[in-house]
C-alpha cells in the first residue's frame, strides 16, 4: 500500500513547516472538526502520556444523563471536556463513561487525522508516525452534528451552532482555531445567501478564527442542471430516475426575482400535471401512484429571488417510476433574462440531468457557497492521473457568478486513522474532497501558529497567491482548480510574524494599477545600473530588487517590510536603492514602487490606470497598523451568533408548509453526507 499520508503531507510541503527552522506542528492552535464524530480513544488524538489532545467534545444528538450537561448556552446534546474524556480513557470501559462513538464509515475521525492526528500508531505495514497530519501537535475540538435542517443543511441551526461552539470555546481557552466542515449537500440558492451561510460569515468577522470547507464530489454526477427561458416559451429539463428508486428525491430550481416561470411535470409515460404558478403549493397525484410535491416560491428573504422545490416520492408505489420525467418550465415574463439554476438533492440513488440542460459547473456543495468560505477541490494522488483533477471533483463558480473553489489539495486514496479499529488496522482509506479539505484546516493550524491574529480573508490571500500551478492546473485561477495546487511552506511563509507592521505610512493618496500593453516588448530590464545600499535607521526596511522585466507587463518591485517594535521604528535597517526609473506597480499595496521599477519601454508600452482604494492591498499581504479597518463589510447581526438559533421558519409568519421528508430525513450519518467518494 503506497497511498500514505506521510507523502501527501511531503506532496504539501507540510513537511518543510515541521522542520523550519522554525518548525512548526501546530501547537498552541485548535483544529476544530464538525463532523459525524471522533473515536476519541485512538492513539492518533492522545499525548504521549496517553491524554487526550482532545479539549472539548460535542455530542449533539445525545440527552444528558444524570451528572452529564448540554453546554452553555446552546442548551442540548451532551459536552464532555478534557477531565472527562481522560478519565474515561484511563477506564476498562471508556464509552460508558464519553457516550459518544464515530459511526461506520468513522468520516469524522479519519477527517481529523488528516488535520491533526499524531501518527503514533504503526499500521498498514508502516512504523509509527508515518501517517502523521498536517499540524499533529494541534488541540481539537470536536462536534457531533446532529442535522436539524427542515430543507438541506443550509437551514441547519445545528450546523451553524457547531461552528460558533468551536469559536467560543476556543475563545475561552485564548487560541486561535480553525474549523474544518467536510460535510455538505446540493440544496439552496448556492449564492451564499442561505441561512447556515450567512451565519458562517458573520462568524468569521473576528480575527484568528478560520473555517474550510471541502467542495463536495459531484463533478460527474449530473446533478446541476442550468438554461433560460423566454416569455411565452416552455422549456423541458430532463432528468433520468433510476430502476429501483424507493426513496424521495428533491430538486432545487432557483431563478430570478424579475421574471416569472410556471412548473409541470411530467412522468415518464408522458402524464403531464400542473402547472404550478408563482406562490403557490400544489400536490401532484400520477396514475403510477407517484406523488410529487411542487412548492413554487416569491421573494425569497435573502436573495429576493424565485424558488421551485420539488419532492418526488413513491407515494403508494413501491418506487418512483423508472425512466425520463421532465420539469416544464413556461416563462410567463423574464425581464431579467430567464436564466435557471437546479440542483437534485444527494442519494444514493438519485436521478440524473439530461442534455442540453445538464451541466457540470456550479456543483460546490452548500454551504461551500458563503461569501468567506475556503472551499477545496480533489486532485489525484494515486493510480491512474496522478496529478490531476479528480472527476468527481464539485466545480465552480457559484451561482451568482464568483471565484470557487479557493485551491485544491489532495484527496485521492489517502490513509488516515480508522474509527473503533479493534483488532483491525489502526488506518484507512478514504477519497473525496472530505479528505482534501483537512489538509488546507492544517495547513491554516499553521499558519496560526507562526501569527494567530491573522483574518480569513487574509489566510485566503495567502492560500491562493502561493499556490503551485502546473500542466495539470492549466492557467489559473479556474472554476475546476481554483488557484492551483497548495503549497503548505509558501502559505506559511507568506504570513508575517507578529510585531512587522509598517513605521511609516506605505500606501498612496491616490493608489494606482499600472498596466503595460505592447506588441513588441513591454520593459526594459531595469538592471542597467548596480544598486547601492544605505544604512539608516528608525525606518521601514524596504529592499527594492533590480529583477529583468518580463516579456509583456512591467514586473513590479519586491519590498520588504523590516520587523518593528511600535513606536521605535526599525533599530536596524537599510534602504537599498536601484536607479530611479520609471515606476511600476510595487506588489506590496499597488503604489508606484520608490524609488526603482523597471523602465517603461519606447516601443509601444502604454500604460493606463486604474485608481483602487488605497487601503486595499494588491499583492502578498502586508500586517495592518494597529487600529487599521480590516476593509472586509460589515455583517449583520444573526440568530444564532450568540447562542443557539431559533426555529427555521419559510414566508411570512411561518405559515408555510415545508415540503414532506422521509421519517428519516436525508442527513443520517451515511455516505450521501459526506464530501467523499
Amino acid at each position: 500500500m503506497q497511498p500514505d499520508l506521510d507523502l501527501r503531507v511531503v506532496e504539501c510541503r507540510a513537511d518543510l513547516v515541521h522542520v523550519g527552522p522554525p518548525g512548526r506542528r501546530g501547537a498552541g492552535v485548535i483544529v476544530g472538526i464538525v463532523e459525524s464524530g471522533i473515536d476519541f480513544t485512538h492513539p492518533s488524538f492522545r499525548r504521549p502520556d496517553g491524554s487526550s489532545r482532545i479539549l472539548f467534545l460535542w455530542a449533539q444528538g445525545l440527552t444528558p444523563r444524570e451528572g452529564e450537561n448540554s453546554p452553555a448556552p446552546f442548551g442540548y446534546g451532551v459536552e464532555y471536556g478534557k477531565a472527562a474524556i481522560d478519565a474515561s480513557l484511563a477506564s476498562a470501559t471508556p464509552f460508558n463513561t464519553v457516550r459518544h462513538q464515530d459511526p461506520p464509515p468513522f468520516h469524522g475521525t479519519h477527517v481529523a487525522g488528516i488535520a491533526a492526528g499524531d501518527g503514533s500508531a504503526p499500521g498498514q505495514g508502516r512504523p509509527a508516525f508515518a501517517f502523521t497530519g498536517v499540524a499533529p501537535e494541534a488541540d481539537l475540538i470536536v462536534v457531533a452534528v446532529a442535522n436539524n435542517g427542515t430543507e438541506g443543511l443550509d437551514t441547519s441551526s445545528n450546523t451553524l451552532d457547531a461552528v460558533n461552539y468551536v469559536f467560543t470555546r476556543a475563545g475561552t481557552l485564548n487560541k486561535p482555531p480553525v474549523v474544518n466542515m467536510s460535510l455538505g449537500d446540493n440544496l439552496g440558492p448556492h449564492d451564499g445567501t442561505s441561512l447556515l451561510e450567512r451565519g458562517i460569515d458573520n462568524l468569521l468577522s473576528t480575527p484568528g478564527r478560520a473555517f474550510v470547507k471541502s467542495a463536495g464530489n459531484a463533478g460527474a454526477d449530473d446533478i446541476h442542471a442550468q438554461g433560460t427561458d423566454a416569455t411565452g416559451a416552455t422549456v423541458d429539463v430532463l432528468f433520468n430516475q433510476p430502476i429501483g428508486n424507493n426513496t424521495p428525491d428533491q430538486i432545487d430550481l432557483w431563478y430570478r426575482g424579475s421574471d416569472t416561470f410556471r412548473g409541470s411535470i411530467v412522468d415518464p409515460a408522458g402524464n403531464a400535471r400542473g402547472p404550478v404558478n408563482v406562490g403557490a403549493v400544489a400536490t401532484l397525484n400520477f396514475p403510477g401512484r407517484n406523488i410529487v410535491r411542487v412548492d413554487h416560491r416569491n421573494n425569497e428573504s435573502f436573495n429576493g429571488d424565485k424558488r421551485v422545490f420539488i419532492t418526488i416520492q413513491p407515494g403508494s408505489a413501491a418506487t418512483i417510476a423508472a425512466g425520463n420525467w421532465r420539469l416544464r418550465l413556461t416563462g410567463v415574463a423574464c425581464p431579467g433574462g430567464g436564466r435557471f439554476d437546479a440542483w437534485i438533492q444527494r442519494g444514493p440513488p438519485i436521478p440524473r440531468f439530461l442534455g442540453p440542460h445538464v451541466d457540470s459547473v456550479r456543483t460546490i456543495s452548500t454551504p461551500g457557497t458563503a461569501r468567506k468560505v475556503i472551499t477545496v477541490a480533489n486532485d489525484i494522488t494515486r493510480g491512474n492521473g496522478v496529478g490531476s483533477l479528480a472527476s468527481s471533483s464539485s466545480r465552480g463558480p457559484t451561482r451568482d457568478g464568483r471565484q470557487a473553489p479557493t485551491l485544491a489539495d489532495p484527496g485521492q486514496s489517502i490513509i488516515s486513522a480508522r474509527g473503533h479499529f479493534g483488532s483491525a488496522d489502526p488506518y484507512m482509506e478514504m477519497s473525496g474532497t472530505s479528505m482534501a479539505a483537512p489538509h488546507i484546516a492544517g495547513t491554516i493550524a499553521l499558519m496560526f501558529q507562526k501569527n494567530r491574529n491573522r483574518m480569513q480573508e487574509q489566510l485566503r490571500q495567502c492560500l491562493e497567491s502561493t499556490a503551485r500551478m502546473d500542466a495539470q492546473t492549466g492557467p489559473v485561477p479556474n472554476t475546476a482548480w481554483g488557484a492551483g495546487k497548495l503549497d503548505s511552506n509558501a502559505a506559511v511563509n507568506c504570513v508575517p510574524s507578529p510585531g512587522i507592521t509598517p513605521s511609516s505610512p506605505v500606501v498612496c493618496q491616490r493608489s494606482v494599477v499600472v498596466v503595460c500593453s505592447s506588441r513588441i516588448a513591454a520593459c526594459r530590464p531595469s538592471v542597467a545600473t548596480l544598486c547601492q545600499t544605505v544604512a539608516v535607521t528608525r525606518q521601514p526596511s524596504v529592499a527594492t530588487l533590480c529583477q529583468p522585466s518580463a516579456a509583456i507587463l512591467c514586473q513590479p518591485s519586491v519590498a520588504t517590510l523590516c520587523p518593528t517594535t511600535p513606536g521605535q521604528g526599525c533599530l536596524a535597517s537599510a534602504i537599498t536603492q536601484c536607479p530611479t526609473l520609471a515606476a511600476c506597480p510595487s506588489a506590496v499595496d499597488g503604489c508606484p514602487s520608490t524609488p526603482g521599477g523597471c523602465q517603461v519601454s519606447i516601443a509601444g508600452c502604454m500604460p493606463t490606470v486604474t485608481v483602487i482604494n488605497p487601503t486595499v492591498v494588491a499583492g502578498p499581504v502586508v500586517a495592518r497598523p494597529t487600529g487599521t479597518s480590516t476593509g472586509l463589510p460589515p455583517q449583520p447581526a444573526l440568530p444564532g451568533t450568540a447562542g443557539r438559533m431559533g426555529a427555521v421558519t419559510e414566508g411570512e409568519g411561518g405559515e408555510r408548509a415545508t415540503p414532506e421528508l422521509p421519517p428519516e430525513g436525508y442527513f443520517e450519518y451515511d455516505e450521501g453526507w459526506f464530501d467523499q467518494s
